[in-house]
């Protein structure tokens, strides 16, 4: 059973009612994420960041206790959802029945498409999801997390990095099997009409997961 969630920062009213028309469309029974943190921010991310960071803490959270779910979908609230949106899972699905994975990233944006480190590069036809020796989520949008992989990124959860840079070090330091698909699920502050209220440069990553300062 797949349990979706999708976080919202509530400040940013416009978001969840274009969202909430999707999913209804859809007839997808989404958890809204949108407690924020308490504690204090770090000095070297924005409390937008740790604001994202605490939400999808959360989300996998309540995956975990959720003992009828093996599968979580984390949506973030600029995600792009169309009406075709259950013939593209329902294919995630199918493909993914038997195959070994971790991690699966369904969202992706353009400007990754020419990128091995992000991008499927030979996409072939009626093939959906592929599995490959990624070291990296593609973007934070819309995830397809396993119970294992949820406990191992809550295990050693930290509030220091973007929940990119953290999930890419999780990834890395457990040898993660990571898929893609292909087409993908875009953000509508990369490919779309919204500005992000996340910067793309946080000052410095703290060293924790080995990155820099």
């Amino acid at each position: 059973m797949v349990k979706f969630y999708c976080t919202h920062y509530t400040k940013l009213e416009n978001r969840k009612p274009i969202l909430v028309e999707a999913f209804n469309t859809n007839g997808i029974q989404v958890e809204w994420i949108e407690d924020e943190p308490t504690l204090d921010c770090p000095r070297h991310i924005t409390k937008n960041q740790q604001s994202s960071i605490h939400k999808h803490y959360v989300a996998l959270t309540r995956f975990i206790e959720q003992d009828e779910c093996d599968l979580a979908v984390v949506f973030e609230d600029d995600v792009m959802i169309d009406n075709n949106f259950n013939q593209y899972f329902n294919q995630v699905l199918k493909e993914i029945d038997g195959l070994k994975f971790d991690f699966i990233s369904l969202g992706n944006v353009s400007i990754f498409d020419n990128n091995p480190e992000y991008a499927v590069m030979a996409p072939t036809l009626n093939q959906l999801v592929y599995i490959g020796d990624w070291k990296t989520t593609a973007c934070a949008h819309a995830m397809l997390f396993t119970k294992d992989f949820a406990k191992k990124c809550v295990e050693k959860f930290n509030y220091q990095d973007p929940f990119d840079i953290y999930i890419n070090w999780i990834i890395r330091n457990t040898g993660a099997i990571v898929g893609r698909t292909f087409p993908y699920l875009k953000q509508r502050t990369i490919d779309g009409d919204w500005a992000s209220a996340i910067p793309t440069d946080c000052n410095g990553y703290s060293s924790w997961y080995g990155g820099k300062k």
